[in-house]
């Protein structure tokens, strides 16, 4: 009897397991199946739910979560590819572009994402507190007990203007007092929500200034790419202002205005400062465009911020960079693809991700991925910069064996620095500010 009961309760207990087993396989499967029978707008408010970015929602698909294990990871969006090149590089169609994700396990998600929304409660909490001005907050990593975390850190910029040293009137010892020591950061919805606590926040003061140059007419614009470039790609010099005093920057990238339907250079704000724009230097034969719009958070400071601007071309753009070997020479195994995604820029934060910057002042330069700000769509890299510098691309590039090139994605626009890293708007933001693409 006592050997009856016992494989009854085995066989109860087997069964129970499986069928714990099967309703867990059934959860992820379902999760899949409700997304696939469900409408666009509730599909997308299900995904945002799920910790899917904003970034990611734009272009994701049922089709590309059909084979996710919605429950163990988060889709993520790593760039916008151009599906139609050939026709974007002899501007003949608008660019055509298919989204590339990613994926990345839930708790890695968490930790990220929660630290962003630390750094935007700090970033609410200072502007409450009137400090916000020249004070910013983003996400960095930190060790704590041999152990790397995600922190907030709070950066004073000091503006080391051409005219005038300007610091923030919050010291680093108010900014100490008004702010904890650590704070919670909370991502996603329902089931997903995830908080996390003790989320250290670290307080520095940094010197910069914008990268835009003054030159005297004595000597020609800029060290690099500086000759006249027809169609204008991406990097080459910049100039505007009067023969007694102009000023010098650096192109970022060509783009497609959707506004118009026609191709424009996007730069640095600061650097679209006169009405007439040159490349590359302010002879009336040499004027290619004039102000559209620009937009900086804060003109004339390097703090992370939004500063961007778009160039209404009256010549032609050419989706590669310029090269250094004179006029009309081109970096000819490296073409411009497309974007960095947001998502791949805050999942990189701080790691040995690399970015390449091209600028007229210091050339190509490149170095790795450190703060990203997410608020204010910007983010710092360790690469070396100098006045002129402004307005040029910071990208990553990955050969393409089939074509025998480079393809180039542009993660943002240079604005400021010092000799020690570099600091750019992130190119998805500057996309949807002005309806443009890359």
């Amino acid at each position: 009897m006592d050997n009856v009961d016992s494989k009854n309760t085995y066989l109860k207990l087997l069964k129970i397991i499986s069928v714990y087993i099967c309703m867990l396989v059934c959860m992820a499967d379902c999760i899949n199946q409700k997304l696939r029978r469900m409408g666009r707008r509730r599909f997308l408010s299900t995904v945002a739910g799920l910790g899917v970015s904003g970034a990611a929602l734009n272009f994701l698909t049922k089709d590309a979560v059909a084979s996710v294990d919605l429950d163990d990871e988060v889709p993520r969006l790593s760039k916008l590819r151009h599906t139609n090149h050939e026709a974007v590089l002899r501007r003949e169609e608008k660019p055509q572009r298919e989204p590339i994700f990613y994926t990345i396990p839930r708790d890695e998600w968490a930790v990220v994402e929660t630290a962003h929304d630390a750094a935007a409660q700090v970033n609410s909490l200072l502007e409450a507190e009137g400090a916000s001005d020249g004070v910013t907050a983003g996400v960095t990593t930190v060790t704590r007990g041999h152990h790397s975390q995600k922190a907030v850190i709070v950066k004073r910029t000091v503006n080391r203007g051409e005219e005038e040293t300007i610091e923030p009137t919050p010291s680093k010892e108010k900014l100490r007092g008004m702010l904890p020591d650590t704070i919670s950061g909370t991502a996603g919805d329902g089931n997903y929500r995830r908080t996390i606590d003790g989320i250290p926040i670290t307080i520095e003061t940094e010197q910069l200034s914008l990268s835009s140059q003054t030159q005297d007419t004595s000597s020609g614009p800029g060290n690099y790419y500086n000759h006249e470039y027809r169609p204008v790609p991406g990097g080459s010099v910049l100039q505007w202002g009067d023969a007694a005093s102009f000023q010098y920057g650096s192109g970022g990238t060509p783009v497609h205005d959707g506004s118009n339907n026609d191709y424009n250079l996007v730069t640095a704000g600061h650097v679209i400062k006169d009405e007439d724009m040159y490349q590359p230097a302010t002879d009336d034969d040499q004027h290619i465009g004039s102000r559209m719009d620009d937009k900086h958070d804060d003109p004339g400071t390097p703090e992370p911020a939004f500063d961007a601007g778009v160039i209404d071309l009256d010549t032609d753009t050419y989706h590669q960079f310029a090269g250094a070997s004179g006029d009309d020479t081109y970096w000819d195994d490296v073409h411009i693809f497309g974007i960095v995604g947001r998502d791949e820029l805050v999942d990189n934060e701080n790691s040995d991700y690399s970015l390449r910057r091209r600028g007229a002042r210091t050339g190509m330069e490149s170095g790795t991925l450190n703060e990203v700000y997410d608020d204010h769509h910007a983010f710092d890299t360790s690469a070396d910069e100098d006045d002129g510098d402004s307005g040029g691309p910071h990208f990553m590039r990955e050969y393409n064996s089939g074509l025998g090139i480079y393809e180039a994605y542009i993660a943002g626009i240079h604005y400021a620095g010092n000799t020690k890293m570099s600091r750019a708007t992130m190119m998805s933001a500057i996309e949807s500010e002005y309806s443009v693409a890359v």
